[in-house]
Parts: C-alpha cells; sequence; structure tokens
C-alpha cells in the first residue's frame, strides 16, 4: 500500500515479462511503473512514501533498484554478479535490508546504507536465510531460514550475535512481514496442509 493507503503497487507476471504497477482503490485504474523492458519484482515502499525499492532482471544479473516516485527516476543499488533479492526499508528509510548469495554460494542477509552505498552481511540463524522484514524499533527483524530443516521464521537481534528462532511447526513458514503497532508477526504457513495466513505477538528483543 501507499502510505495513503490510496495505492496498492504489486508485481505482476505477464507473457514474456514480469513488472510492477499500481492500482487506484477510488477509481481502479492501473498505472505501469517499472519498464516493461526489465523483469522487476517485490516492491517495498520507503517510509516516507517517496521511494521504492525492488530487484531486477538485466544483463543476467539480478541486482537491487530504486524509484523516486516523484520524478520516476530510477537508481541501480547494487552492481556485481550476485542474486540480490527481497529488499526492504528499514524503519527509519535510511537502510536497505535484502539477501544475497555474494558472501559465498548461500543466502544470507545484507544491509545496503543508503548514504554511502556501504553493504555490510548481517548475523543471522545460518543456511539459506532470506525474505528479511523491516527492523523494529532499529533494534531486530524477521527472516525466513532453513537451517533446522524446515523453512522457520527467526528473529534477529540487530548488532548483536543473537538469534532466535520463532516458528517450529512442521511445514514451511514463509513471507514473515510485522505490524509495528501492534507488535504483531504474519506470515504464511503450510501447517495445517494448505497455504494460509497466520499471525502472533512478539516482544522487542533491546
Amino acid at each position: 500500500f501507499s502510505r495513503d493507503g490510496k495505492d496498492i503497487y504489486f508485481f505482476i507476471n505477464e507473457v514474456g515479462t514480469g513488472s510492477i504497477k499500481k492500482v487506484n482503490l477510488a477509481d481502479e485504474s492501473v498505472t505501469q511503473v517499472t519498464d516493461r523492458r526489465f523483469w522487476c519484482e517485490f516492491p517495498a515502499l520507503s517510509p516516507d512514501g517517496k521511494h521504492l525499492v525492488y530487484y531486477s532482471k538485466r544483463d543476467n544479473k539480478y541486482n537491487l533498484y530504486e524509484m523516486n516516485l516523484a520524478t520516476n527516476k530510477e537508481t541501480r543499488l547494487t552492481t556485481e554478479q550476485n542474486f540480490d533479492f527481497g529488499p526492504v526499508y528499514s524503519s527509519d528509510g535510511q537502510s536497505i535490508y535484502f539477501y544475497s548469495n555474494r558472501a559465498g554460494s548461500s543466502f544470507s542477509l545484507f544491509r545496503y546504507e543508503r548514504s554511502n552505498q556501504k553493504i555490510s552481511p548481517l548475523f543471522g540463524p545460518g543456511g539459506f536465510t532470506f525474505q528479511p522484514t523491516t527492523d523494529v524499533q532499529g533494534l531486530m527483524l524477521f527472516a525466513v531460514s532453513n537451517v533446522s530443516g524446515n523453512n522457520d521464521v527467526y528473529a534477529i537481534s540487530l548488532g548483536k550475535n543473537r538469534v532466535d528462532q520463532i516458528t517450529t511447526a512442521a511445514g514451511n513458514d514463509l513471507f514473515p512481514v510485522v505490524d509495528q503497532k501492534m507488535n504483531k508477526l504474519y506470515f504464511i504457513s503450510q501447517r495445517e496442509g494448505d497455504y494460509a495466513i497466520y499471525g502472533r505477538q512478539f516482544k522487542v528483543t533491546p
């Protein structure tokens, strides 16, 4: 959703391409956001609603891009021959969290600092770690890892070498998102067979 709740940004897989569009909830009009010539996926809005970050496949590379929504100017954030996926903004909008294989054959979490373009690894649970959420009060975020042999959600304390496993049920738990105001975590899970949406309260780890 846009910050004013009037539009929804979404990914659409069309014939031969995938791009990002937005739909106006009042009149149901649909507007093309990214260039249809390039595969662009998983949009996330900045906290001030002025920028959109996503990943895109171009020249056989999966890199992060950011768009200024006022000017539609697009900026390429990462440039290496890696797979950079799943970007989300930090709660203060100064950083972008994403997952990548730039540190080796598996995927782990990274932070991109918008002020100086510095990229640094985040401590994580190990295994194949992906789908980070935005942080909560700058103290923690959630992500998915298969380190226990199953896709589970983990809480990661930022700035500390601490990880707590949040979900342990059989079946895959994926796509975590946080409700900052209610301190509630939402995710999809197939623990009861078909995928469904689940929610649970969490405590902020200082």
